[in-house]
């Protein structure tokens, strides 16, 4: 014979109480996820970091590097060697908004970068 667990309200109680947070939670997280997707491309920060692409190669005698930083002027570029280590600095300033001109799609990166 297959035993069987007990009836008490107790137990009723709590499997209501779980399932009503296992709703919740559901709702919760549903709730999230889709004000999430929804708001994510409306966000700004998505240009703020921008970091171009970059080749390294090697020769018998050099190593090269070439970024792409198209809008950059060399003056806004810093390149340092310190214990080994290459650093490329530069800044790439987002062009003023003429008067009367409306941007319907902006997806050039701006600002700082580091490589």
């Amino acid at each position: 014979m297959a035993k069987l667990a007990r009836w008490t309200p107790l137990t009723t109680e709590l499997d209501r109480w779980f399932d009503r947070m296992d709703r919740w939670f559901d709702r919760m997280l549903d709730r999230f996820f889709r004000d999430f997707e929804r708001d994510f491309w409306r966000l700004d920060w998505r240009w703020e970091r921008w970091v171009p692409p970059m080749e390294v190669s090697e020769t018998a005698d050099a190593y090269i590097v070439r970024l792409e930083v198209p809008g950059v002027r060399p003056q806004d570029i810093e390149v340092t060697l310190h214990d080994g280590v290459l650093t490329i600095r530069g800044k790439r300033e987002r062009a003023e908004e003429q008067k009367g001109e409306t941007y319907h799609l902006v997806e050039r990166a701006y600002g700082e970068f580091v490589r």
